[in-house]
């Protein structure tokens, strides 16, 4: 099992590269990466179970991406309350297996009260087995009603002060009423 919290990543080109069979990744603020979280099947050994919640990332290339190994195994994710803040974010926030082969099953996907702040007019949200989706397609693809998108507002992003502000949207859009992202406001 391996759990990651607290850390501030920044400037690399992978955050977390995530090969173990249980992760837990939690209250993390990654900025100016690639990929904030990287999920490697290769010579996997058994299913793999990765939470991926209450994280801030910020002016990353992606969320989250899978590796294109086979695996007869496993890959189950949950990803929510994490908040995605990256306007120049390239197609594919979400990649779940960026080549048609690609063997990223979604029957162990989850994900739930996530906030994308990004350029919803240019940008594909998802690539799915080489399929891309827009945000809205994604949301139904993934079976996600409460994951939304739009602006967020920080204290001070530009000098890397993540913390939310009192009006910011992510303050009670969690579960249970929680704030969204690494920093919450209460």
């Amino acid at each position: 099992t391996m759990e990651a919290t607290g850390n501030v990543i920044h400037d690399v080109d992978i955050g977390f590269y995530l090969r173990s069979r249980v992760n837990d990744l939690h209250h993390n603020v990654i900025y100016d990466a690639g990929d904030a979280f990287f999920l490697e099947s290769e010579n996997q050994t058994g299913d793999q179970d990765t939470r991926i919640h209450h994280n801030t990332v910020y002016g990353c290339v992606r969320m989250l991406a899978t590796s294109v190994e086979p695996t007869s195994y496993a890959r189950g994710a949950h990803l929510h309350d994490n908040l995605f803040a990256s306007p120049g974010a390239g197609s594919g926030i979400l990649t779940l297996g960026p080549y048609a082969s690609s063997s990223y099953d979604l029957v162990d996907w989850r994900s739930d009260h996530n906030i994308f702040d990004f350029d919803l007019s240019t940008q594909q949200f998802l690539i799915h087995r080489g399929v891309p989706m827009s945000f809205g397609a994604a949301m139904s693809y993934l079976s996600d009603p409460t994951s939304g998108a739009g602006s967020v507002e920080f204290v001070d992003a530009a000098n890397h002060d993540f913390r939310l502000t009192p009006t910011s949207r992510a303050v009670g859009a969690g579960t249970g009423g929680g704030d969204v992202g690494a920093i919450p406001l209460r």
